[in-house]
């Protein structure tokens, strides 16, 4: 079962200050009530703490931008910290101490710490209120507690990094720009695939019972908010020169043709049959919850290398990026335009724009032609109307040039958080990228 994190902010800042100092905390609150995290940490490191004056507020958004910029060291110990902060204040109510254990319950969700999740979730459970809103937070806890019960009796999560560089090839499927890299599955050699728009692991049946993975039995879970499967756990997996233990996955259920072009009409045998290869080609799709522990991940994709240094580099040029809810985002520039894009490699083309970003910046994107694209997702195609902009320029960090990207949509809807989604045509324009978890960067050359 998918839980969403319900966090609300809305902070009053009554106080007498300097103009300017006062100017800066509520321009500090914007960011938190409008969750533009980007940029409020790269506000936050030009300010001076002493130049907002509501130090809560600062204690906030230092928490935050740690929450999602992936800095997990004593990130539970300051959440706790804040919470009882916010208990001992009289202006805040019972309601506030449940939207911070549930972001707090969030964090622990990522790392699969379920004990802790369980926790929690008594914790919400316990507070006693006539509020509306706490009361149908302890709803969702009362239906979620049953799944917090089974998954804290599995065995937790665990992560070794081996002391050595590591270098492994990938290869991509005919007409991609897919990263599949070898790696090893409860002891078995398997072919993964790298996808940084994967919330959690996924194997197909078929794949999951070969490998022998251990299923949580009366436990589902949705992957795209659409489709069940079933959470099962890899006692080991290793890539490159990290090894995951007791990582917990999805298994779909296995690919069949009729249900995957059920939705859409005109797809030739030819394409349906390509996209079945493709899906069927990786045994395990792997993404954010291992990533985020990886300190680096450098793809050379002339020589079709992946390496994992264990001393990190330091590039001139790079752009910020972040994790929200497990999923990564990155800012670049789009006709001149900041755009903040959820990267999701396992994602083919290019950029998806949402509705609301073209509606703002519409004049720096003259439009081509309205046309209908397929995509395809993990148990089905669809065909989606969509705007095909004269031209797109993107440029990833400052040193950069701007380079054409040929396969832009404007998406009827705002279908993706924040400005859109980038695909994974960056590993067809660049010859260097470089992701790195430790300090959130991305560079490429």
């Amino acid at each position: 079962m998918k839980k969403k994190l319900f966090l609300i902010f809305i902070i009053g800042l009554h106080f007498y200050a300097p103009a300017q100092d006062r100017e800066k905390s509520e321009q500090l609150a914007s960011f938190l009530n409008t969750e533009r995290w980007i940029e409020m940490r790269e506000f936050m490191q030009a300010q001076k703490k002493e130049n907002v004056v509501d130090s809560i507020l600062w204690q906030i958004a230092n928490l935050l931008s740690d929450y999602n910029f992936n800095c997990l060291d004593n990130l539970s110990e300051k959440t706790n910290k804040v919470i009882n902060i916010y208990r001992n204040q009289k202006r805040n109510s019972d309601e506030d101490q449940v939207r911070w254990l549930m972001l707090l319950q969030n964090h622990y969700d990522y790392l699969q710490d379920f004990r802790n999740s369980l926790r929690i979730c008594k914790d919400i459970l316990n507070v006693q209120s006539e509020d509306s809103f706490i009361i149908s937070k302890q709803q969702e806890q009362t239906i979620l507690k049953p799944f917090y019960e089974r998954l804290s009796l599995c065995p937790p999560l665990r992560i070794k990094q081996l002391s050595r560089d590591t270098i492994l090839h990938y290869s991509s499927p005919l007409g991609t720009y897919l990263p599949f890299c070898n790696a090893l599955c409860n002891g078995e050699k398997i072919t993964s695939l790298m996808d940084t728009g994967a919330g959690m692991p996924i194997m197909y049946k078929k794949k999951a019972d070969k490998l022998n993975v251990k299923y949580i039995l009366g436990d589902t879970t949705y992957i795209n908010g659409n489709t069940i499967s079933q959470r099962a756990i890899i006692d080991s997996l290793q890539i490159g020169n990290y090894i995951f233990y007791n990582l917990q996955i999805a298994v779909l259920p296995d690919i069949k043709k009729e249900i995957l072009s059920e939705n859409v009409e005109g797809i030739s045998e030819k394409r349906i049959n390509k996209g079945i290869q493709i899906l069927e080609t990786p045994d395990l799709i792997w993404g954010m919850p291992c990533l985020r522990y990886m300190k680096e991940i450098c793809f050379d994709t002339q020589k079709h290398v992946i390496s994992m240094p264990t001393m990190a580099s330091n590039p001139i040029s790079k752009s910020p990026i972040a994790l929200i809810d497990n999923i990564l985002y990155v800012k670049i520039i789009l006709n001149n335009e900041p755009f903040i894009g959820h990267l999701d490699t396992g994602m083919e083309g290019g950029i998806r724009i949402n509705k609301r970003f073209y509606g703002i910046h519409q004049k720096h994107l003259p439009i081509d032609k309205d046309s209908i694209v397929t995509t395809m997702g993990f148990t089905s195609l669809r065909n989606t109307p969509v705007k095909l902009p004269k031209l797109a320029k993107i440029k990833i960090g400052k040193e950069n040039r701007n380079l054409p990207c040929n396969q832009t949509w404007i998406l009827p809807d705002n279908i993706c958080k924040y400005d859109g989604m980038i695909g994974n045509f960056i590993f067809k324009e660049f010859d260097t990228i470089i992701f790195n978890f430790e300090d959130m960067w991305i560079h490429v050359k």
